[in-house]
């Protein structure tokens, strides 16, 4: 048992001295921040047990080759992902320690953490996990008064001020169809006229058979971003 922890020791020695030669002093974990089996961390939680030794405990290790480029993946001694990491300047984090063999990847932990939060910031506030910002449907009646319309539509403008897509809705009922067969399309010209060149059209106006329903997308002019 003795002879097991000086193994461990004189590993985390190496590991931190060729850790720290090649990329700098970093701290082994931060709980606000990154992963909490990183470094030395994650070598101590590996090399837990009797006679269990760097050279004799197997992981996977999946390797970053950078953006756009596929992960390397091999199962080696922990001595060999020690070197590894060592060699290409990066961190060792603890993946899935629990899986047969424990799955480690080779990474800067800095790339880690940014990747981490760009991918839960993407996902927040209710924009979906790819990022794309959340349409808002706004509703219009043929026929509307003028300042129930002008109230809507300004709040279209805001927005889509803020880099939102709107999706803009007209109903008519069967009165306002029989004085105005268009009466969809006049009521959108109407917003239209309002929202001016804050939006830009997605698409042409669809529009049923009976003409009681229209539905176009406003795209953001980034232009008039505010």
């Amino acid at each position: 048992l003795r002879h097991n922890s000086t193994d461990r020791t004189q590993s985390l020695r190496l590991f931190s001295a060729a850790s720290n030669r090649n990329r700098g002093t970093r701290p082994t974990s931060n709980k606000h921040d990154g992963p909490d089996l990183i470094n030395e961390r994650l070598i101590k939680a590996l090399l837990r047990g009797k006679n269990i030794t760097a050279d004799n405990v197997q992981v996977r290790l999946v390797i970053d080759q950078g953006k756009g480029q596929p992960s390397q993946i091999d199962i080696v001694s922990l001595t060999a992902a020690m070197d590894t990491s060592s060699k290409l300047g990066v961190d060792l984090v603890g993946i899935n320690i629990k899986q047969d063999p424990p799955v480690i990847k080779a990474i800067d932990v800095k790339k880690l953490i940014y990747d981490k939060n760009k991918k839960s910031s993407g996902s927040g506030g209710g924009s979906g996990g790819s990022g794309m910002k959340q349409t808002k449907t706004y509703k219009f009646k043929a026929g509307i008064q003028e300042n129930d319309l002008n109230r809507k539509a300004e709040n279209v403008i805001k927005y889509l001020s803020k880099g939102h897509p709107c999706q803009i809705t007209i109903t008519s009922n069967n009165f306002n169809l029989k004085s105005d067969s268009d009466a969809v399309i006049t009521t959108l010209n109407r917003v239209r006229e309002v929202v001016g060149d804050y939006a830009v059209e997605g698409h042409k106006v669809r529009k049923n058979v009976k003409g009681s329903f229209a539905t176009i997308v406003f795209q953001p002019n980034n232009k008039k971003r505010k």
